[in-house]
């Protein structure tokens, strides 16, 4: 049987699940998890970076073990490079996409336990992260600015029998003023697109007490400071409307690199 052939590569990729399998159950024996929880005093800390200023973003090989921030993936963590390396593989070669959001490993166990169906979320950045979120939630507001990936989006949706799912198409310059979603009457905003500072500003106050806004790519001011909006500096600005601010550093699927992501609770 030819090595490029579908089955010999399902078969390697199965006999390396098992070897990840087996370096897991090591590490969760041998390492200690990373802490990830935050004090309220970390916000004093809870800044982005400065993207083109960074040793680690000109660095590939850095980048496969640090976040933009500097931040090490953790022992822990490391068998998930494996996972990224499968879901890359599969997406190159068949263009398979993960059925999860494209966001740190530890981010989405986090995150999962959070979700309940009588809950409506508001999302910036449509993909495959509207559709995990659809499976768990009430419903999904996504607002998305590519009219290709939208459609596919939408496909995926329809596909799965996913209907509550509304997914709108934002034209370049919208002020992003959420007008028509009520004060605190979202559970989770979830921002992974779009001017993402300005999204933070005018989505805080349409969450509710106790929700959540799911910061992704935190670890870089190249998503995070934006139109001279400062979103370090607005969290701080809210710290007595702050609950807990939890950071997660992780490997992300089908890309092999770490970022961070920053889940900030609602008072």
């Amino acid at each position: 049987m030819a090595w490029g052939s579908r089955a010999v590569y399902i078969e390697a990729i199965d006999t390396l699940q098992v070897c990840i399998k087996r370096f897991e159950d090591v590490l969760k024996t041998t390492a200690k998890p990373p802490a990830h929880a935050m004090t309220m005093s970390s916000l004093d800390e809870c800044t982005t970076v400065p993207y083109e200023n960074l040793r680690y973003t000109h660095s590939r090989g850095r980048r496969r073990l640090f976040s933009c921030a500097g931040n090490f993936v953790g022992v822990s963590n490391l068998p998930n490079a494996f996972r990224s390396l499968r879901t890359a593989i599969n997406r190159k070669l068949y263009n398979a996409y993960p059925d999860r959001p494209f966001i740190p490993y530890c981010a989405i166990d986090a995150l999962a336990p959070l979700l309940s169906k009588d809950m409506a979320v508001v999302e910036i950045g449509a993909g495959m992260s509207t559709l995990w979120l659809a499976e768990r939630t009430d419903r999904v507001t996504s607002y998305e600015w590519d009219p290709a990936w939208l459609a596919t989006v939408r496909q995926q949706a329809a596909h799965r029998h996913l209907d509550n799912i509304d997914v709108r198409l934002c034209p370049e310059g919208d002020p992003m003023a959420f007008a028509d979603i009520p004060q605190e009457s979202i559970s989770l905003g979830f921002i992974d697109g779009g001017q993402r500072s300005l999204c933070l500003v005018n989505l805080w106050p349409k969450i509710k007490r106790g929700g959540f806004v799911y910061l992704d790519n935190w670890d870089s001011d190249l998503f995070w400071l934006e139109l001279g909006i400062d979103a370090g500096a607005s969290l701080r600005a809210r710290r007595n409307q702050i609950t807990r601010v939890p950071r997660f550093v992780d490997f992300i699927r089908s890309q092999v690199c770490v970022c961070e992501g920053l889940p900030v609770q609602k008072d």
